[in-house]
């Protein structure tokens, strides 16, 4: 299909499906399948198990319903958020009406099911696109470090490589 000639051929992501409806998590992976580089590491059918898996398989990407037993996906996501470095987190559902609170959670995208392949193509050009806050210089252009009891610092330009040995850097 013409879409599959404008996937993001450098797509290297893990990805998990959480939706409570097999139907829905095989159409996605079909879809997804069509993705050099997507690896589908995991599926859940409830909020609670997305979490649990999230937390397990460390996936950039969660594709995750809404509506779903034990946990929402709303839920899901507003904890995902919580993470030191969360996943993408990219809403699947037959409902519209959660438009509005999947943009106050920031989420990464929102498809309305059944999902399209242009729909999902869309959306995934829209992952990997970059925005000047993501890639912003540093302030300090510099690492601080402390040698001997007195703090120094070095220019990350001059840094060649860092080692480790033991509890020292």
């Amino acid at each position: 299909s013409e879409a599959g000639n404008t996937k993001a051929e450098g797509c290297m992501i893990k990805v998990l499906i959480a939706d409570d409806e097999p139907l829905a998590r095989a159409r996605i992976k079909r879809l997804l399948a069509a993705y050099e580089g997507c690896t589908i590491v995991g599926e859940a059918s409830n909020g609670e198990q997305a979490i649990e898996l999230c937390k397990q398989l460390q996936p950039d990407l969660v594709m995750l319903d809404i509506n779903m037993p034990k946990q929402s996906g709303l839920e899901v996501a507003a904890e995902l958020k919580q993470f030191s470095i969360p996943p993408a987190v990219m809403f699947l559902t037959a409902h519209s009406e959660h438009a509005l609170t999947a943009f106050e959670l920031a989420v990464d995208g929102y498809l309305v099911k059944p999902v399209s392949e242009q729909a999902l193509a869309k959306a995934m050009a829209q992952l990997s696109k970059l925005n000047r806050t993501q890639v912003s210089p540093p302030e300090n252009n510099y690492i601080s470090y402390q040698l001997a009891g007195v703090i120094r610092r070095i220019n990350i330009d001059e840094v060649v490589c860092c080692i480790a040995e033991q509890k020292y850097t």
